[in-house]
C-alpha cells in the first residue's frame, strides 16, 4: 500500500513540476552554394563513388545497362524498360533474394549537397533491394534534386511510408583492419541515371 501511495506522490510531483512547452524552433532556409544543383549533384554523387550517367529519355536505360553490365547475371527491375530475370516468390524472405545481380529502381529524391538520393517503399519493393543486389541502378529525375537535406525533409513525409533510406554511393567500410572494403554492407556499385 505504502509503494502506491509513494508512487502517486512522485507522479503528482512531476505534474507539478512539469516544465512550460515551447513552441519547436524555426529552421530557417539554408542557399545552396551551387549555382547549378544537377552538375553539383553529379560532382558529389562522384565523388561518394557513384557513376552519374545523363540520359535523354528513359528508353536509353537499356544501353546504360548493356554498356556497363555486358555479362551480368539476375536482374531485378522496378523500370518498365528493363525487365527482370530475376523472380520473386510471393511471401519470400529475405535471404530468397540473395542471387540479385542487378537491381534497376526509380529514386524520388536527390540531395545536391551530398549525392544522396532517396527511395522508398513506394518506390521498391522488397525493401531489402539495394542491400542484397550487387550492382544498383536507379534512375532519377533532375527535376527532383534538392539543393540540401532540409529541402529533401520537407517533402518527405514520414507517416505515410513504412520504409525510406537514403543512399550516397556503393556500400563501404573501412573498420575491418582499416582497409576499405567496397560493398560490404549492400551494392558494390552504384547509377545514377540522370533524366
Amino acid at each position: 500500500m505504502e509503494s502506491t501511495d509513494a508512487r502517486k506522490s512522485i507522479l503528482e510531483s512531476i505534474r507539478k513540476h512539469r516544465p512550460e512547452s515551447s513552441d519547436i524552433p524555426a529552421i530557417p532556409d539554408f542557399e545552396s552554394p551551387m549555382s547549378n544543383i544537377v552538375f553539383g549533384f553529379g560532382e558529389v554523387a562522384a565523388a561518394n563513388g557513384s557513376k552519374v550517367v545523363h540520359i535523354d529519355d528513359p528508353d536509353q536505360l537499356q544501353e546504360v545497362i548493356k554498356a556497363n553490365f555486358p555479362d551480368i547475371g539476375p536482374v531485378y527491375s522496378l523500370v518498365d524498360q528493363i525487365p527482370s530475370t530475376f523472380q520473386l516468390r510471393e511471401g519470400a524472405a529475405p535471404v530468397d533474394h540473395q542471387g540479385i545481380d542487378l537491381a534497376i529502381l526509380h529514386a524520388e529524391l536527390g540531395v545536391a549537397e551530398n549525392g544522396a538520393v532517396w527511395v522508398s517503399t513506394e518506390s521498391m519493393n522488397p525493401r531489402i533491394l539495394p542491400f542484397i543486389c550487387e550492382h544498383l541502378v536507379v534512375l532519377l529525375e533532375k527535376s527532383s534534386i534538392r539543393s540540401n537535406m532540409h529541402e529533401a525533409y520537407k517533402e518527405i513525409n514520414l507517416k505515410n511510408i513504412g520504409f525510406g533510406v537514403f543512399i550516397a554511393g556503393p556500400s563501404k567500410t573501412a573498420d575491418i583492419e582499416q582497409s576499405l572494403v567496397i560493398g560490404a554492407q549492400g551494392a558494390r556499385s552504384h547509377t545514377i541515371c540522370l533524366l
